[in-house]
């Protein structure tokens, strides 16, 4: 599929949501009082099967739990090995930037810091990244050559546009959401 043309043809392009997401992530280090990695550790540790509100509802409820603040019971929606890694990281078992690794969870890696550092050049690309930038309906799980291959797609396209390769992905992402009609909340680009 060609990128650059699918942007081009975007009437209004969300480009910031990662900006969005890191003032979300900024905002909750703050209150928190935790090194912005480590919120950005847990919310990407959080995300894999969650949507967006879903996921900020988890990251906070888990930053209070450990605060002292939130005493009932909650149940995540992620997997629970997930939500076993971002307690690690919340509590510093696991530093944030070695939770990650783009040869076994490219998606969880790029996303981390793709809210982290929204003017970076990583791609987060799941199933409808995949479909946007192939044509082709996702399987299940992207190897990493083939992960890499289409995040290159993608930077490729997003130079030729002068614009960073995530604000490509997520507007790609949030207008393939709209045009095929998949709920998702709130735009979230993965």
């Amino acid at each position: 599929m060609n990128l650059v043309k699918k942007y081009k043809e975007i009437e209004s392009p969300d480009n910031f949501w990662y900006f969005s997401a890191n003032l979300f992530a900024t905002s909750l280090a703050f209150r928190y009082n935790k090194p912005l990695p480590v919120v950005c550790g847990v919310i990407s540790s959080l995300s894999p099967a969650t949507n967006w509100e879903q996921n900020k509802k988890d990251a906070e409820i888990l930053l209070s739990i450990n605060a002292g603040i939130y005493k009932g019971k909650h149940k995540f929606v992620t997997y629970g090995q997930n939500v076993i890694k971002a307690q690690k990281i919340l509590i510093g078992e696991i530093e944030p930037e070695k939770a990650f690794s783009v040869k076994t969870g490219a998606k969880t890696y790029n996303f981390f810091h793709n809210i982290l550092n929204p003017t970076g050049d990583h791609v987060t690309i799941d199933r409808h990244a995949y479909t946007i930038a192939t044509g082709e309906k996702y399987i299940t799980g992207i190897g990493l050559k083939k992960y890499r291959l289409i995040a290159d797609q993608y930077k490729k396209a997003a130079k030729k546009l002068g614009i960073l390769p995530s604000m490509l992905q997520c507007a790609l992402w949030v207008n393939h959401r709209i045009e095929k009609n998949i709920s998702y909340n709130v735009n979230m680009p993965f």
